[in-house]
């Protein structure tokens, strides 16, 4: 496949088995679909490999606005400017950052 980024199975079962761990361990569970669930941990892992982050590979990953994150609990948020308050910690607006 041309273009594409080469994600072995073993980065895969890795990837999937800290992810269903770290969700346990906040109370979370991963969809129970294992084959379904590890093609979404592949796209997480070629996208970090392309972009440097993991980006979702159900949503864009080339935003048209800024992505803004707040330094207190990670919230973050795409828009122009980031908001006055966080919805989440309500950090005010100075605690944002310029994420992507």
């Amino acid at each position: 496949m041309t273009g594409q980024t080469s994600i072995s199975q073993s980065e895969v079962d890795s990837r999937y088995k800290k992810l269903k761990s770290e969700g346990q361990g906040g109370g979370y569970s991963l969809n129970p679909d294992i084959e379904f669930t590890k093609e979404l941990v592949k796209g997480l892992l070629a996208n970090e490999k392309r972009y440097g982050y993991m980006a979702c590979p159900c949503r864009l990953s080339a935003l048209p606005l800024p992505v803004w994150r707040c330094r207190v609990c990670g919230y973050l948020c795409a828009r122009d400017d980031p908001p006055e308050l966080c919805p989440i910690c309500k950090a005010k607006k100075e605690r944002f950052e310029r994420f992507i």
